[in-house]
Formats: C-alpha cells, sequence, structure tokens
C-alpha cells in the first residue's frame, strides 16, 4: 500500500502564503486498520503554496491536491517498477490502480467536505478552492485513493509546516518505527471521552473551589462570632464592674 499524509498552515508564510507539506509511505494494507506496522517513507516534502488562500480550508485543499498527483504519479512508477510487460501509458495508469492507495489528512472540513460528495459552486466562496475540492473529488474516485481523517497528533506531515510543531512522531517513523492510522470513529469517540473527562475535571475543581469557599466564609463567620461574643462578655464585665 502507498499512503500519503498532507497538511498545510494557513498564511504562516512570508507574505500571507500558506506553507504546505506532505510525506509519502509504502507499507502494509493493515496500516488502514489500526495495527502498526512498519513502513518506507519514500518522498516528502515542505514548501510555500503557490497562490494565497483565504482560508485554512482551501490551504489544505492546496496542500491535498499537490499529495494526491504526487502519490498517483509515484505508483504509476511503482506499477512500472513491478509490473513484466511493456504497456502503454493508458494500460499502466489502469493496472496502477490495482496498488491500494490511501489518502490522510487531519483537516476534518476538507474530509467532510470531500467526503459527502454534495458540494456545489454556490456553496463555495473560494472558486478555486472549490477547482482543487473537484480534482481532489476526481483523483479519490476514479483513481481508487481512499481518503482518511487522523487525528493531529498522528499526523507526519504537520512537522513540515509549522516551525514549532511537535516532530518526534515523524522521526521515529522514520527511523523505523512501526505506524498505523486509527478509525475515524475511535478517533471521534476517544475525543469524545477526552472532552467528557476535561468537562468533568473542570466541574470537581468548580465544585472544590466553592467548597473551599464556603468553608473560608464559615471560618470568617466564626471569627467575628467569637469575637463578637468575646466583645460582649468584656462588655458584661465592664458592666459589672460598675455596678
Amino acid at each position: 500500500m502507498i499512503m500519503v499524509c498532507t497538511d498545510a498552515s494557513w498564511a504562516n508564510a512570508e507574505d500571507g502564503y500558506s506553507q504546505g507539506g506532505y510525506i509519502m509511505l509504502m507499507g502494509s494494507k493493515d496500516m488502514k486498520t489500526g495495527t502498526r506496522e512498519e513502513c518506507s517513507p519514500i518522498a516528502w516534502k515542505s514548501f510555500k503554496l503557490k497562490r494565497r488562500t483565504q482560508s485554512t480550508l482551501a490551504a489544505e485543499a492546496m496542500a491535498l491536491a499537490r499529495g494526491l498527483a504526487e502519490m498517483i504519479w509515484s505508483r504509476v512508477m511503482w506499477r512500472e517498477l513491478t509490473k513484466e510487460g511493456k504497456l502503454n501509458g493508458k494500460e499502466l495508469e489502469e493496472e496502477a490502480q490495482h496498488v491500494m492507495a490511501t489518502a490522510v489528512v487531519d483537516n476534518k472540513p476538507i474530509y467532510d467536505y470531500i467526503k459527502s460528495h454534495g458540494f456545489s459552486r454556490t456553496g463555495m466562496k473560494d472558486k478555486r478552492c472549490y477547482i482543487d475540492a473537484m480534482n481532489i473529488l476526481e483523483d479519490t474516485q476514479d483513481g481508487n485513493v481512499e481518503l482518511r481523517w487522523i487525528d493531529t497528533v498522528q499526523m507526519l506531515a504537520d512537522g513540515l509546516t509549522k516551525m514549532k510543531a511537535d516532530t518526534t512522531l515523524l522521526r521515529l517513523v522514520v527511523s523505523g518505527t512501526p505506524y498505523g492510522l486509527k478509525e475515524e470513529n475511535d478517533i471521534l469517540k476517544e475525543k469524545a471521552e477526552e472532552k467528557a473527562r476535561v468537562v468533568s475535571e473542570k466541574k470537581e475543581q468548580v465544585q472544590a473551589m466553592k467548597t473551599l469557599k464556603e468553608k473560608r466564609k464559615e471560618k470568617r463567620q466564626a471569627t467575628i462570632r467569637d469575637k463578637w461574643n468575646e466583645a460582649n462578655k468584656v462588655t458584661d464585665k465592664i458592666r459589672e464592674l460598675k455596678a
């Protein structure tokens, strides 16, 4: 299986341009099912996108379109190397589609937008982004390429687009550490559980702060009562002495 992970960082390059990046891997098809397998990086690139974009969605679409084009070309080259006999261009392209291919993004809007298959030109403000989306849809459908979404913590290309990104995972995979893709439902479930855990912890913190404030208030009130009682005792004693 051949896999390409693409990413983009909107308007973080000079003059308002965006930075794109991709890394291409060859490995076992079991990587798609969450199984961690050893894989071989065969190409990677960090590059400034050719035009300025109006949104993160447009930048991600440009980076994905570029990564898909590179992967499809690499898949054809791979098939030419491994297929016996001489094939013409069209036959080679058809044969290349038998090589399992996956494109991976960590941007949920572009993933949902492409997977919906129902987008229209009137619903897209940036017409150039619409053209990129149409090219992506054509490449994934006609080219027999599966589009997958993963969480950013799993995205290998993240370190190719941002200066301060954590590149630990990328370095580990390049050095031979097994890698695999989690299923979308599993990722969403984990994120929902993490969100519920954070909400629960915040509620506990709020409750703890409330309890602490109540205890402090009770302590202040008790101190005031003690001082008031002490003052009353002094007053009573002074009255007794006067009497």
